[in-house]
């Protein structure tokens, strides 16, 4: 699956992210012909690392990707969102899933060529910027909506904001099984957590009446923040890693979070999982897009 992007208004495709089933994503530049290479290998930790059970992730979902800025003082970055997921055994809880976004400075154009002092090619592109896990920094423990925040050395501060960050989704078998929605800043994106085997009464999952659990997570798509008091817990202005969270009533696999912009005067837009509404209110509405057609 993909995302199609048209950077310059010349109603052609400019650049399209797609990615594998096992771990990769890939990003094509669409001129004259078709260019591209795999940027990011979502498995191993870096170059060396080898495949195992546990970080045999799956990508079974198009790459969520969009075109932020943190502030008016940085320029415009490229952020590819994704969560992995075994979609065909949801029940599996060997992988070690995680939800990572992914940054690249490369918004209009196909990533440079890197080049020695003579002009001469030392590494193509698409592979100079090719990211492995261990190139982000984790922040499934880190709360940037402390006050303080936490610090960072220079080397994960590198991580965060020059290659992306990734969360652990952390109970047994959690795992992404839809595609993210980033606005406002924020990327929203659902998990399914099988039910666990009951050992006590003898109930496994294939047995069992339950269906399993499903949340959502609203964070900044910037560092991984908590952006709202999703648990109902203290307070909106101090919020805790738990924030992040929204446990939804309804069990079994949730689909894929939509935003709503209702027509009514004064009302914000919406997340909703299903039938069920985000306590998040989006303040960046939608504007008149204009196209033409020959």
């Amino acid at each position: 699956q993909e995302g199609i992007r048209d950077l310059d208004s010349s109603l052609v495709g400019s650049e399209m992210c797609i990615r594998d089933r096992l771990n990769a994503g890939q990003s094509l530049a669409l001129s004259d012909r078709i260019t591209g290479g795999v940027i990011a290998d979502l498995q191993l930790e870096n170059e060396t690392d080898v495949e195992t059970a546990a970080n045999n992730r799956r990508l079974y979902y198009a790459p969520d990707v969009a075109i932020v800025q943190e502030d008016d003082t940085t320029a415009p970055i490229l952020t590819i969102s994704i969560g992995s997921g075994y979609r065909a055994h949801p029940l599996n809880d060997t992988v070690n899933d995680k939800f990572f976004v992914l940054k690249y400075d490369d918004v209009i154009s196909a990533p440079a060529d890197e080049l020695d002092n003579g002009g001469n090619v030392i590494a193509d592109g698409y592979e100079r910027v090719k990211i492995h896990v261990g190139d982000l920094l984790d922040v499934t423990s880190l709360n940037f909506a402390a006050d303080p925040p936490p610090t960072l050395d220079t080397a994960d501060a590198e991580a965060l904001y020059s290659q992306g960050w990734y969360i652990d989704l952390t109970d047994d078998g959690e795992k992404a099984l839809s595609e993210s929605v980033t606005v406002d800043g924020q990327v929203v994106f659902t998990t399914y957590t099988p039910p666990a085997d009951d050992a006590d009464t003898g109930d496994d999952q294939e047995c069992s009446g339950n269906q399993g659990s499903g949340k959502t997570y609203v964070v900044s798509v910037i560092d991984g923040a908590p952006v709202a008091n999703l648990d109902g817990i203290g307070s909106a202005s101090e919020l805790e890693l738990s924030d992040r969270v929204f446990n939804l009533k309804v069990s079994g696999i949730p689909p894929r979070p939509k935003v709503i912009f209702p027509d009514i005067d004064g009302v914000s837009g919406k997340i909703i999982v299903g039938r069920e509404l985000l306590p998040v209110n989006i303040a960046n509405a939608p504007e008149i897009t204009y196209w033409v057609q020959d």
